[in-house]
């Protein structure tokens, strides 16, 4: 009998045809479009918990088990795909996200709601991850570049369709009569999603023949390289998000937060995924990234020039506005695909973990000391773009001669060329 080749156990995985590589992505963006629009939805229990008079520590455990189940899924999420059969490891967790989503919506008593909080999070950190990992193995080269980065922001379609229902039909959170219970309704779209994946996902993955490698494989003297480059990646993606944070909040303190200035994220991110998209492919992973760190660069310096010099809020508008976009196109998802497509396959999922540990230090030093530190003084934008400018320059110190362009190329290539480097 003929056993027919899974994508997954066959090794020529780069040449799925693009019809089926489109369906499978289009397939499992239902989970990071749900993510996006349960991120938004989760905030009107939380006004809701507020406006009815509960306890505040109520909205705070709300956040905290989201933050946490998302972590721990995450982090079982990264080794399961690596150690386990990652189909069975992605339909289990679906059909579990569906069952308990829908028979815990019978029920609106706030520890039920914490449970399936717990759940939903998990559920997410786990799946984003396993589907990022299985997207970077089975994609064709020729399209990796361009549906990876959709893939990442994809959940801007569940934000947009968040706001278009609050707006359209003008919806007034504090006096909506809504139950949490209600806000879940999007998820009867998941065992649609399991049909589908469960179709068109063939086979079980099998690894290397090296099943035992260990995270420790990234630390041999041939894969330091690797390191250096996440490190230098984490250090760019965090010192840039939390300089963007930062300068938003800044604008909002100012007086800033119109309707205008409320609409630069979504509409950055908008116009910053499209561009990527069709950028990508055709101009290469490297090209971006050294052309975001030099526009952040002199983003920063700018920033630095008129915090001293000019005291406009229109000028104030466009430099945050350009920075915002600058981070979106060419560093926040592009460093995530060229981290992904580096990885050797059998500790994709584990180097992923490793990625968002050298990402979560960063940010804990920049929103834990560094920014509170600074809150009341004056120089505060001053201060936090001389901080970028000197996270962009020891990024680009670190990158500089080690990245290795991985446009067109199939993954046992790019393992090959970071090898040979």
């Amino acid at each position: 009998m003929i056993q027919k080749k899974s994508i997954l156990t066959n090794p020529n995985l780069n040449h799925m045809n693009i019809r089926k590589s489109i369906i499978i992505f289009v397939t499992l963006s239902i989970i990071p479009v749900l993510q996006g629009f349960d991120n938004n939805a989760s905030s009107i229990y939380r006004n809701l918990l507020f406006h009815n008079g509960s306890p505040v520590f109520y909205s705070q455990l709300f956040n905290l088990v989201s933050f946490l189940a998302m972590s721990l899924g995450v982090l079982i999420g990264g080794v399961a795909i690596d150690k386990w059969n990652v189909k069975r490891f992605i339909l289990v967790d679906l059909i579990c996200l569906s069952i308990f989503s829908f028979v815990l919506q019978f029920s609106d008593s706030y520890p039920i709601i914490l449970v399936q909080r717990f759940i939903l999070a998990f559920s997410f950190g786990s799946l984003l991850i396993s589907f990022k990992v299985f997207l970077t193995e089975v994609l064709e080269s020729k399209n990796r570049g361009k549906l990876l980065f959709a893939f990442l922001n994809i959940s801007i379609i569940g934000t947009l369709g968040y706001q278009l229902w609050l707006n359209y039909f003008e919806i007034d959170i504090l006096n909506l009569s809504i139950s949490y219970a209600q806000l879940q309704i999007p998820f009867i779209a998941l065992p649609l999603l399991v049909l589908l994946v469960f179709k068109y996902l063939s086979g079980p993955k099998k690894l290397e023949v090296n099943k035992s490698m260990s995270i420790k494989y990234l630390f041999r003297p041939k894969q330091r390289i690797l390191v250096t480059i996440m490190i230098a990646m984490a250090i760019l993606l965090s010192f840039a998000n939390s300089q963007l944070v930062s300068l938003m909040n800044i604008q909002v303190l100012a007086g800033y937060n119109n309707e205008y200035m409320l609409a630069i994220p979504t509409l950055s991110w908008f116009v910053a995924i499209v561009l990527g998209v069709l950028s990508i492919d055709y101009f290469g992973r490297t090209n971006l990234i050294n052309f975001g760190i030099v526009a952040l660069i002199i983003c920063s310096v700018f920033n630095i020039i008129t915090s001293f010099a000019l005291s406009s809020s229109a000028i104030s508008l466009v430099l945050l506005s350009l920075y915002n976009f600058i981070v979106l196109y060419a560093i926040s998802t592009t460093t995530v695909v060229v981290v992904l497509e580096y990885l050797p396959r059998p500790v994709r999922g584990r180097g992923m973990i490793l990625f968002t540990l050298f990402c979560w230090l960063p940010n804990t030093i920049n929103n834990g000391v560094i920014y509170p530190f600074i809150k009341q003084s004056s120089y505060q934008v001053a201060i936090v773009s001389a901080i970028s400018l000197t996270a962009l320059l020891i990024g680009w110190y670190l990158l500089r001669k080690r990245l290795i362009e991985t446009k067109g190329l199939s993954l046992n290539d790019i393992k090959n060329k970071i090898e040979i480097e």
